[in-house]
This record gives structure tokens, sequence and C-alpha cells, in this order.
């Protein structure tokens, strides 16, 4: 869910320059993404869209990981999948490991609405990254726990995706096969999830949100934007272009945020339609973000919201219920529940600094210490 990883590697490769506040742009976009669902589950009236976030989330992180894994295979030879694989276990499982912990703490001090949901049962799905699976397919309710199923779905596209990239770029053909399937599994994907049940109840989404194929389909969409712009011989689009891709997809996802009614957990139409064409939206915004500097961009890379983005949005994201789990039956009205989603965004400032910051400067470390690089040479796929 980050840019950071993308960016380090493009910079070292030498063939693209970033501006900072381009990337800057792109953490602020996620710290949006972050409020939005804290928002929505803090009960902010008409902040139902914060439903959204999360497909857009796995719409960046396809768009991200594939464009850093094809800059690695054209400037490096080589994917690094070691790298990738240890980059992206420091990322997820230190922050997910702690919340869990303190969640098992606290845990008398919940009030439960599923008591068959116990903590052992919760927690054994969160540290196997099988939430989203259970949450599909059986009347398990995470509780304080529940952001962990994204994290699941992702890690779980970050076990077959890399490999699909690094198989196909072997030869120019199999890297434009890809590219023309690509549309077709992504409808597959999405048709095939309604088949999970697309009803849901007051209280829980449809199933169909959590399911693995509505995930990879939304991560896939942003991994189809990486390929798209890599096969026109490019690291980025042109500034121009940017420009335009930052309006319709700025305009096109805050058309569908606008669009998530009240009551989508019983409208089929919001998973199966909306959902997949925001992870589209987005990977549209993105690209756009991450090449020109438009009003959008500039307001997103302001440093606030970029250093929120950055350092803090990942823990708002995994803290924000165990809080409110915590302290909103002990308050009431408007203000108490303020009070509460500020107390969650301060727990999330103190894990950035306590757990995130530490350990990105051990990514770091660590990339910095991989073996000698190979030579650079050029991607069968890639126009000379």
């Amino acid at each position: 869910m980050d840019n950071e990883e993308t960016e380090r590697t493009l910079r070292e490769s030498g063939s693209v320059h970033l501006r900072s506040s381009r990337s800057r742009a792109l953490d602020g976009f996620r710290a949006v993404l972050a409020l939005a669902v804290a928002g929505y589950h803090l009960g902010v009236p008409g902040a139902q869209a914060g439903i959204l976030a999360v497909p857009a989330f796995f719409a960046l992180s396809g768009l991200l990981i594939t464009g850093a894994l094809r800059a690695r295979l054209d400037t490096l030879g080589r994917a690094g999948l070691s790298v990738f694989f240890l980059d992206r276990a420091l990322r997820i499982i230190p922050p997910g490991t702690m919340v869990v912990a303190i969640v098992g703490f606290i845990w008398p001090l919940l009030e439960k609405d599923d008591e068959t949901s116990t903590f052992a049962r919760i927690a054994g799905a969160a540290l196997t990254g099988t939430t989203n699976i259970f949450r599909t397919h059986t009347e398990f309710r995470a509780g304080p726990l529940e952001p962990l199923w994204s994290v699941a779905a992702e890690g779980q596209f970050y076990l077959v995706w890399p490999f699909v990239v690094v198989a196909v770029a072997t030869s120019a053909r199999g890297d434009r096969l890809l590219r023309w399937a690509m549309p077709v599994v992504i409808i597959g994907l999405v048709v095939s999830s309604a088949s999970a049940g697309v009803h849901g109840s007051p209280e829980s989404a449809p199933p169909v949100y959590y399911s693995v194929t509505l995930s990879f389909a939304c991560a896939l969409l942003g991994a189809f934007g990486a390929l798209i712009v890599h096969g026109t011989g490019r690291l980025a689009v042109s500034e121009r272009i940017g420009g335009i891709l930052t309006w319709i997809g700025a305009g096109c996802t805050l058309a569908l945020a606008l669009a998530v009614p009240a009551d989508w957990k019983s409208e089929p139409w919001v998973s199966l339609i909306v959902i997949p064409s925001t992870a589209a939206s987005v990977t549209i915004l993105a690209l756009g973000l991450g090449a020109a500097q438009t009003l959008v961009a500039r307001a997103l890379a302001m440093t606030p919201v970029a250093w929120f983005g950055k350092n803090a949005s990942y823990s708002l994201y995994l803290w924000h219920l165990p809080v409110y789990a915590l302290l909103l039956p002990s308050v009431e009205g408007p203000f108490g529940r303020a009070v509460v989603g500020a107390t969650a965004i301060g727990v999330a400032l103190v894990s950035a600094v306590v757990i995130e910051q530490p350990v990105g400067r051990l990514r770091r470390r660590l990339a910095a210490r991989r073996p000698g690089r190979a030579a650079p040479k050029p991607s069968p796929c890639r126009p000379q």
C-alpha cells in the first residue's frame, strides 16, 4: 500500500527522475483513503464512501508493485523477489502483529456483539492471513481486527502476482499476451465473485466485498495500468497526459464516492460495479498524480497530509477499530465521537513513530546491503 519501494527502485535504476512532490501526492492520497475508512467506521454522516478506500488501496498496490518489479527487470535484469518479499513482510507483519497483541490484552474490556468470534479465532485468522477467507465463506466476524481482512488479501496477491510478472517478462510475446488477457481475467474475477453472496445485512457487508476474487480484480486493475504504461516504453506517462489523467481519475472517483448509498450493504451493484470501477478510476488518478503537478497533486502533496500518508496511514487503518471498540461504548454525541476519532489518529501517530519508522529504516538498510546488481540489460518487452 505504499510507493516507497517503487520510488526507490526507479531512482536506483536511473531510468526516471521522480519529483518528490509527485511521490508526496501519492502519499497524501493514501492519507485521504485511511481517513475515509476511519470516518466511515466512526459513523460520520454521509461517510459511506469510505468503503471504497479498500479497493483503492488494492489498486495502488497492484500499480506500484508491478511498476517496481518491471523497473527492476528492465534495468537490473532480475526482479529480486527475495528482497521484494522480505520488504513486504517487514512492511506488513510488525504493525499487524502488534495490533493483534494489544487487542488480546484489552479483549476482556471490549463489548462483544458476536460471542462466537473468540479472540483465539480472530487472532488465528489474522496471524495466518486468512481473515478474508473466513469472512467470505462463514459467519465469522473479526471485530476490532476486521481491517486485517484486506491485509490478508494483499498478502495473498503478493504470493501470486510477482511470479506472473517475472514469468512473462522473458518474452515480448508473453508480455503482450498478458496485457490483452488481463481485461478478460479481471472481468471474469468480478463476475465470479458474485457467487460468494451479494446481499449483506445492516450489521455486515455482503460476503462478496471480502472475496479473494474481487480483491484480486481490484489489484489487477492497478497492475494493468502499470503494464499499459510499460508497454509504451516509458516508466511514466508524460506530464501533459498526467494532468488529463489526474482530473479524469479524480472526477470519476468523486462521482463513484457520491454514488454509494447509505444502505449499500443490500445493493449488489455497489460491490459488482462501483467497487471495481473505483479501482479503475484510482489507477487513472494515481498514474496522473505520479506524472503531473496539478492542483489536486499540490493539495495532496502538502507536507502534513503527505507525511501522515507516508508514515501513519497504515497505522490508522489498523488501529482505528480497536480504539473505537474500546472507547465508543463510553461516549455519547458527536463531540464524544470526535474525541474518539482524534484518539485513533493519535494512536496511529504513536504507532508510526514507535513501529513503522524504525522498521522503515531497517527496510532501507537491508535494501542498501543487497548483493551487487547485475549489469543492466534491456528487456525484450520494451521498445528500443
